[in-house]
């Protein structure tokens, strides 16, 4: 069945159109498991519509990805992701 559904499609066209359904599963699968956990934000800061340079400027100046907005701990500090070691201030965490 599957043969005969793709059969039309040359070499490169079904491996590209397996990525694009193997992508389309990992996304949903994310979203499952981001649904799931209190919290989480896997697509908004690490999705693919970040682009290398918003995500240095979330660790640089702790501005989201996704919303432009810099995030604050409750005490009105930056959240310059301390505990990984990207700022010289770890104390304040």
């Amino acid at each position: 069945m599957l043969k005969e559904k793709y059969s039309h499609l040359s070499a490169s066209e079904r491996s590209a159109r397996l990525q694009e359904l193997a992508e389309e599963n990992a996304y949903r699968r994310v979203q499952e498991t981001e649904s799931n956990i209190s919290d989480a934000y896997f697509l908004e800061k690490h999705g693919a519509q970040t682009s290398l340079q918003s995500q240095l400027d979330r660790v640089q100046y702790a501005v989201n990805p996704t919303t432009n907005i810099i995030e604050t701990y409750p005490n009105g500090r930056i959240e310059k992701y301390r505990r990984f070691g990207f700022s010289s201030d770890a104390n304040y965490l």
